[in-house]
Formats: structure tokens, sequence, C-alpha cells
């Protein structure tokens, strides 16, 4: 890329007057602000493939067989791949995983501190949290609350992304 230190400087000083950039203190990098990611992340959603949305993630023949120990192992998987915490509910079949506690934890207790106690705490809250959720699932979407859009005052510091699959 062709671009000089001055127009970076510039474009750096018009995303801060949009207020999708902040500078925490003189000599740092810029950082992104809620509305920044919030703009970010609409970005994405709107050119993300739609392809996972709606579709099966398993087939009608094994869904007879499917249990809460698949449904951990999927939720499993996307904690590992995403290095963070990761969660499924099905209230109508008494089903509801928690998996990548230990991921949260070595990102997130150091910077968050004493807040991580009540981020687990809420999300432990099986009943507040599965409700809260299942207000926020769209089919079809991809729900995501950054920051202060949090329904939950407890998750402030978070994102979540709420999805509403078909399992069968």
């Amino acid at each position: 890329m062709d671009i000089s230190p001055a127009t970076i400087r510039n474009d750096m000083k018009q995303l801060e007057e949009m207020g999708l950039v902040y500078q925490p203190y003189n000599s740092a990098g810029r950082l992104p602000t809620t509305r920044g990611i919030r703009m970010y992340v609409d970005y994405l959603i709107e050119v993300a493939p739609q392809r996972y949305l709606g579709t099966p993630l398993i087939s009608e023949e094994s869904a007879l067989e499917f249990h809460d120990d698949r449904l951990y192992d999927l939720v499993s998987d996307l904690a590992n791949a995403t290095h963070d915490l990761a969660f499924c509910s099905s209230p109508e079949a008494g089903i509801y995983c928690i998996a990548g506690l230990s991921h949260f934890l070595k990102k997130h207790s150091e910077t968050l501190g004493e807040q991580v106690f009540g981020i687990l705490d809420t999300i432990e809250n099986r009943t507040l949290f599965t409700r809260t959720v299942s207000n926020l699932a769209q089919p079809g979407r991809i729900t995501v609350c950054i920051g202060e859009e949090n329904i939950l005052p407890e998750l402030e510091s978070c994102a979540l992304m709420v999805a509403d699959i078909t399992l069968a």
C-alpha cells in the first residue's frame, strides 16, 4: 500500500471526530468505540453469507439420536474455534450448555478483574440468561449486542451474539 503517514493520521482524526475510534491517552494508538464496533459488526452481518442461518445442523435421520452430549460437543467446538465462551439453550428439551470457560478466563480475567465473576454469575443463572437470549433471538438473523446495548448490565463489558438455529 502506498499511503503516507499524514494520510493515516488524517483518516484516524476523521474516525475520531465521527466517534468511531478514540485515543485513551496521548502516546496510545486508537481503539474502536462501541459505536465503531457496532458499525463494523453491522457491515459484517450485512455482507456475511446467510447460508448457515436457518440451515439444519443435523440431518433428520440423526435427529432421533440427538442428545445433550452431542449438543455439548457442538458448543465445545464453537468455543474452541473462537477461543472464547460459547453456550446453547433448548428450553423445550431442558438443555443448557456452556463451554469455553477456561478460554474466557484466560482472555479476560486480567483486563476485567472482578467483573468476570458478575459475567459468569449472569451466564450461570440459567433461567434469566435463557429468557434474555430467547428474547433476542430472531429467526434467520444474527443479533449482536455490544457493550451497553446488552439488556443485562453485568454483560456491558461483553459482546453477545445470538442466533436461532435449527437442529433438526
